[in-house]
């Protein structure tokens, strides 16, 4: 989206608290681009009005003052929404409402979609959760977050999960990868990872959080490019890197 004029911009923020520090971050992402805040919406180039959804007067009042902005604005300025609305009613809000020039939606549903996505495009049967959804968990480690996904199971021991079976086998016929890196890092202690005592290659999730990588996937049969791989199938994780955020 091209923006006009001097490049200032003003945002609208609705509902709860979670969408003024989501607010904070859209500003913080604007600032870094160079534009400058102000606090008169008909002054503003870019217009963003963070939405709230989570009930019927919410959604009313999210359309009010979308509406109210669209008029008190200037000509050629942008109207950005984003939020809960944008992220439920994404199409329809752009539908409806042809006064909106943009509908962002972040969050959940992006990483769902990006998560469909990786997994539509791969040659192969593989499962794929991406950071945001990852950190939304409420989980103790990975292991408890790659349970939700189909085919996989986990090994608890004082009731945190530690190792991950796939398609019924056992943790040891399960490789697991690091950035493309084979890993080890398996215990016999039920309570840290200090007790090493013997060597096998399950793996041992309770090492790392959960919010630690931005995507881990789950390859379930085998490609042209993988060395070699677990009976049961591969899993990997992946940190975040500098290039995978715009600023």
């Amino acid at each position: 989206m091209t923006v006009q004029g001097d490049g200032r911009f003003y945002v609208e923020t609705l509902g709860c608290p979670k969408n003024q520090v989501d607010s904070d971050k859209i500003i913080g992402t604007l600032l870094t681009d160079g534009l400058v805040p102000t606090g008169d919406a008909s002054a503003a180039d870019v217009v963003v009005v963070n939405t709230c959804a989570f009930i019927e007067e919410a959604r009313k009042e999210s359309i009010e003052v979308i509406l109210q902005l669209d008029e008190t604005r200037r000509n050629g300025s942008r109207l950005v929404v984003t939020g809960c609305m944008a992220a439920r009613y994404g199409d329809e809000l752009a539908a409806e409402l042809p006064e909106v020039d943009a509908v962002v939606v972040t969050g959940f549903r992006k990483s769902l979609g990006a998560a469909r996505e990786a997994k539509r495009t791969s040659a192969i049967v593989t499962d794929v959760i991406v950071a945001e959804d990852m950190a939304k968990f409420p989980d103790l480690n990975l292991a408890e977050s790659l349970q939700r996904l189909p085919g996989v199971a986990i090994n608890r021991e004082g009731g945190e999960g530690r190792r991950v079976s796939l398609r019924g086998l056992g943790p040891d016929f399960t490789r697991v990868q690091l950035n493309g890196m084979e890993v080890l890092g398996n215990v016999d202690s039920p309570m840290d990872s200090r007790g090493q005592t013997s060597r096998d290659r399950a793996f041992d999730f309770n090492i790392f959080a959960s919010d630690l990588f931005s995507k881990v996937d789950v390859r379930k049969s085998f490609s042209a490019e993988q060395d070699e791989g677990g009976m049961a199938g591969t899993v990997g994780l992946y940190t975040a890197k500098p290039f995978d955020y715009s600023g």
